[in-house]
């Protein structure tokens, strides 16, 4: 069996250092083919994610820590931690927060992720993180 922690401090994958965030993926080391498993750590002055929806997937975001702000189509919403939110192609991003907010996140695979900010969109053929 292999096992992660979330709470251990490392290996960081990925560090978005103009977003202050710092990710670790879980998905594929633990053997995932359709589920993806992310750690994203929003650093002190983190801008946080941008609006984006991802078509094709649902996915469950945790709050483990911190007070991050939630950005929806609909509006913004401060999360706590030991809060879950469950999306289905909705426009979503979290985004700063007063303290250091580690979120986890699950999700099946994405095959079609809009940005209406940079008016793009992005196709992922990559594997499931």
């Amino acid at each position: 069996m292999t096992r992660l922690n979330v709470f251990a401090d490392e290996p960081w994958d990925r560090t978005a250092e103009t977003m202050r965030i710092r990710t670790r993926f879980f998905g594929l080391p633990l053997g995932a083919k359709e589920l993806g498993a992310s750690l994203h750590e929003l650093l002190p002055g983190s801008t946080g994610f941008h609006l984006h929806a991802h078509y094709g997937m649902e996915e469950l975001f945790f709050v483990l820590s911190g007070t991050p702000t939630l950005r929806t189509g609909d509006g913004e919403e401060e999360l706590a931690p030991g809060d879950v939110v469950f999306y289905r192609t909705a426009w979503q991003a979290c985004t700063r927060s007063p303290t250091q907010p580690m979120c986890p996140r699950a999700c099946s695979r994405s095959r079609l992720s809009r940005y209406p900010r940079s008016s793009s969109t992005r196709s992922s053929a990559r594997s499931v993180s």
